[in-house]
């Protein structure tokens, strides 16, 4: 349950603004990132906006904003991001390992050009927090998609095994 307060915000115009705070515990919060697919999108829809501050190969993620953003009120337990991308990538990786982001890397097929088995290799870390004890919370996971959601493949299956061992889920 969270409540409403209405905080003083004198510093900007005088104004009262209103401001959600929960009233639950905080929860430990585990962070599972699919970069490649979301950075995808992102300059997709850049590209499609056609705003030249933001064109495709201007387009930055930064990690520190990622995990604020998703971190919100809750104590940070574990992160993990993972890329099929070309190129060095270390620079990005020491940003997340920075943040307490395991960053972990991989070329794309050579054939393809395309990711090789990403998306198994974060459920794999996903499935990690199944049998051991560590402390129910919520599962936060930035995928960009949702392919094979209807076959019952991809992350839907490991979603629901979290969530039937009591962990919360959230879908970006």
């Amino acid at each position: 349950m969270s409540a409403t307060l209405t905080a003083s915000t004198a510093g900007f115009h005088g104004a009262a603004s209103p401001v959600r705070v929960s009233s639950r515990p905080r929860q430990p919060l585990y962070f599972f990132l699919d970069f490649s697919n979301i950075a995808i999108g992102a300059k997709d829809i850049a590209t499609q906006h056609g705003d030249s501050l933001f064109e495709s190969k201007r387009l930055r993620l930064h990690a520190e904003h990622v995990k604020e953003f998703v971190t919100a009120d809750r104590i940070f337990r574990r992160g993990f991001a993972a890329a099929g991308l070309n190129g060095r990538v270390d620079a990005l990786a020491r940003n997340f390992e920075q943040l307490d982001i395991e960053f972990q890397a991989y070329e794309r097929g050579c054939v393809t050009g395309r990711e090789q088995g990403i998306d198994a290799i974060i459920q794999g870390e996903m499935r990690k927090l199944l049998p051991s004890r560590v402390e129910r919370g919520v599962v936060v996971l930035a995928t960009g998609d949702g392919n094979g959601h209807s076959n019952d493949r991809g992350f839907l299956p490991t979603l629901q095994d979290l969530y039937a061992e009591r962990f919360s889920i959230e879908v970006m």
